[in-house]
């Protein structure tokens, strides 16, 4: 069942699902039904939704959830039983298992023996000029993501059609500039910001045939210094606007890019690292949902996540 058809069926909403239970699926016995249920929340990408119906697949085989059986295992040992119970049968069938983050202490290796450098020291040696326009635009992500509770232990995805989906369910493209770069010192950047129309692309239908905008909503982040002294490490120095995808569909049509001050026009939510998450899920998207209907189903369960 989606997250949308037990929300509706356990009364509770769908935010209150995902913070009691999991962000992403869980799975209970129903005595009603006499089955167990799988719950899975649909606006994830269809690899994760597969991915997390067989980690709760995966709880059902081993007993964790079985009514009838005393389970004494932690809840620690039952989540990786069930995360190699779904790596399996992602190996079996071709699928990919979420990539999880490193931690920076793995070797690099020659023969199988450690030739003395880390993946740190690429990382280092690579990601420290936060200035760099590439890098600031993953780093500005990393903040949206941090700052609204998404899980960043798992690896972000550069391929998906929109950059974030908040834990409510929220599509996020997050877009990125500065006054300071890299590679001018002289003088200041005039500010802008992309938001040109994408085709969006998946391993199983390639490329869509149209371009379109495919977030709920834009976050525009300006590393707002002028101070070369300073560094976007220091959170107080961003700025964050949020506007629904729909006014830069009605406004902006087919425009490749925005300057500040015509952001600044269709009047853009502003937010703090702080403040951020409550501008994101507060945002009036202009989109009613579809109401759900269904009938009388009273459950007493037995939950894992």
């Amino acid at each position: 069942m989606t997250y949308q058809s037990v929300s509706s069926c356990m009364e509770l909403s769908i935010v209150q699902l995902q913070k009691i239970f999991s962000p992403n699926a869980f799975s209970f016995f129903s005595n009603r039904l006499n089955s167990y249920v799988i719950a899975y929340n649909s606006t994830l990408p269809l690899t994760d939704i597969l991915y997390q119906v067989f980690h709760e697949i995966g709880h059902i085989y081993y007993g964790h959830i079985n009514p009838d059986s005393i389970n004494t295992l932690s809840l620690g040992l039952q989540e990786r039983a069930a995360d190699n119970f779904a790596a399996f049968i992602f190996s079996k069938i071709g699928g990919v298992k979420i990539m999880k983050t490193l931690t920076g202490n793995e070797h690099f290796t020659y023969d199988g023996m450690p030739v003395g450098i880390l993946l740190n020291d690429f990382w280092a040696w690579n990601s420290s000029d936060l200035l760099n326009n590439t890098l600031r635009g993953a780093l500005a992500e990393f903040l949206v993501a941090s700052a609204i509770g998404i899980d960043t232990t798992v690896a972000r995805q550069d391929w998906t059609p929109y950059d974030l989906l908040s834990n409510s369910g929220r599509k996020i493209e997050v877009k990125c500039s500065a006054y300071l770069q890299s590679w001018n010192t002289e003088r200041l950047s005039r500010i802008q910001f992309s938001i040109r129309p994408a085709r969006s692309w998946d391993a199983e239908n390639d490329f869509s045939e149209n371009s379109q905008r495919w977030s709920d909503l834009y976050v525009f982040c300006l590393y707002a210094s002028k101070d070369r002294n300073e560094t976007p490490l220091q959170l107080e120095q961003w700025e964050f606007y949020v506007l629904p995808t729909s006014i830069l569909n009605e406004h902006c049509k087919n425009q490749k890019s925005i300057t500040l001050n015509s952001l600044l026009a269709l009047s853009p939510v502003k937010a703090t690292y702080e403040t951020l998450s409550d501008a994101i899920e507060d945002l009036d998207l202009g989109v009613t949902p579809p109401s759900n209907i269904c009938s009388d189903f009273y459950i007493s369960f037995w939950v894992t996540v």
